[in-house]
C-alpha cells in the first residue's frame, strides 16, 4: 500500500511491476491482489494495472479486521493474469 501522500509518484506501479516480474521469474501464471472492499482508490489502481475483479471473501482468516471495531470486512479479490 502507498500512503496517500505518496501517491502519485509512481511507486504503486514500480512495486506492481515487481512483483509481476518476480511471479513470470516463478513462471506464475497469475498474481492475485485482496483489498478491503470500500477501498475505491485501490480498486481504480488494480483496474488500470489490468487486474480484474474475481470475488468477494468474508469470515475467514484472511479477512481484514476494522481498525476501529475490530469486525471482519469484506475482502476483495482481484487478479491478473501472466499468461498473455
Amino acid at each position: 500500500t502507498v500512503s496517500p501522500s505518496d501517491r502519485g509518484r509512481g511507486l504503486g506501479r514500480s512495486l506492481a511491476g515487481s512483483v509481476e516480474m518476480s511471479a513470470r521469474q516463478a513462471n506464475s501464471n497469475q498474481i492475485e491482489s485482496s483489498i478491503p472492499a470500500g477501498d475505491k482508490d485501490a480498486q481504480r489502481f488494480l483496474q488500470s494495472q489490468g487486474y480484474r475483479f474475481s470475488y468477494a471473501k468474508s469470515g475467514d482468516i484472511f479477512s481484514i479486521q476494522d481498525r476501529d471495531s475490530g469486525t471482519a470486512v469484506v475482502t476483495m479479490i482481484y487478479i491478473k493474469s501472466l499468461s498473455d
